[in-house]
């Protein structure tokens, strides 16, 4: 929710500040003169132009600078989840749109990516990420036929979330990491 707040403070106090500096305006045209305060409204308005477009601009620089002087990396990676991010602009809105990578024994990575690439991604994808810094290159999945799974016997377990076929004694599904298992006649009277 703050960010939500945050957002519409910034555009209110804009609001407050220009009404102030077009007030001041049109005041000194009409040649009543300005109370004292109307000048620091201009003053004020001005300046938080120049910090927050400057702000944004240096920002956005500093991104570019840091990005391109670190080496695009290809690494072995798999897609563990996906998310996407709205923004509220009045009446129109942006969407974001990010994936994150898991690059090996403790390293994640999390991505923004464009909405066509983020389409073609799902969850559990393995394959070869390139990126530089924080900028997303691409993303080239393993086609690899799925392991054919063994044939069921009356004393396997069966996961009840993803159905895969489990060893007796198993305490979590080999697939999903579940424990929901159940024996194989069970399964077969729920269904």
């Amino acid at each position: 929710m703050s960010k939500r707040s945050d957002s519409v403070l910034g555009p209110v106090i804009m609001l407050i500040l220009g009404g102030g500096f077009v007030l001041f305006w049109i005041s000194m045209a009409a040649g009543h003169g300005a109370p004292a305060f109307f000048p620091l409204f201009g003053v004020v308005f001005l300046g938080i132009l120049v910090v927050t477009f400057g702000g944004t601009i240096f920002k956005t620089l500093g991104e570019r600078s840091r990005n391109q002087a670190l080496p695009v990396r290809t690494t072995a990676a798999r897609i563990v989840a996906k998310r996407t991010e709205i923004k509220h602009h009045g009446k129109s809105h942006s969407t974001s749109y990010f994936a994150t990578f898991d690059l090996g024994p403790g390293e994640r990575l999390e991505l923004e990516l464009d909405g066509d690439e983020y389409g073609l991604l799902a969850e559990g994808d393995r394959g070869e990420l390139r990126f530089q810094g924080s900028w997303y290159l691409g993303f080239q999945r393993n086609i690899e036929p799925e392991p054919e799974r063994p044939a069921a016997t009356g004393e396997d377990l069966i996961c009840q979330y993803c159905a895969a076929v489990n060893p007796p004694g198993a305490r979590k599904c080999s697939s999903c990491g579940s424990g929901r298992l159940v024996p194989r006649v069970s399964a077969g009277a729920e269904s």
